[in-house]
């Protein structure tokens, strides 16, 4: 099961302003995104860089600037962060708020990651609790 198929009532009503805010800026995105903050390390021509993931989704991540990362020539890096695995990426856009990529290979257990912190954001819900 992978990040689009989590569901509740609080990540209906967060999509539901995502879609609306999608709409508003002309964003197209065709997978949720989910806002995490994960260390990272990114592996580019021989050199490791530390970056932070403050987002994921199963197309992509966005990452924080990385000083001295070449991104010009859009490279392809590879993303290497404990809670979701290894990926490779390739950078497709630089914004004010960072380095934006689209995944072109990763290993289930990536997405199951993603599923597993999708879980973990989720807000606690004390009706859904039987043992409290």
């Amino acid at each position: 099961m992978r990040i689009d198929d989590q569901r509740s009532s609080t990540s209906t009503i967060r999509k539901m302003d995502a879609d609306a805010e999608q709409m508003r800026t002309g964003d197209r995105r065709r997978h949720r995104r989910l806002a995490v903050t994960l260390s990272a390390r990114i592996h580019h021509a021989e050199h490791i860089y530390r970056a932070c993931i403050l987002d994921v989704s199963d197309g992509g991540l966005l990452l924080s600037p990385i000083d001295g990362l070449p991104t010009a020539a859009r490279p392809t890096i590879e993303i290497d962060a404990f809670s979701i695995g290894k990926i490779k990426a390739r950078v497709v856009c630089i914004s004010r708020i960072g380095i934006h990529t689209q995944i072109e290979s990763a290993p289930e257990s990536y997405y199951d990651g993603v599923r597993r912190l999708a879980l973990l954001v989720q807000p606690w819900d004390a009706n859904k609790q039987k043992n409290y």
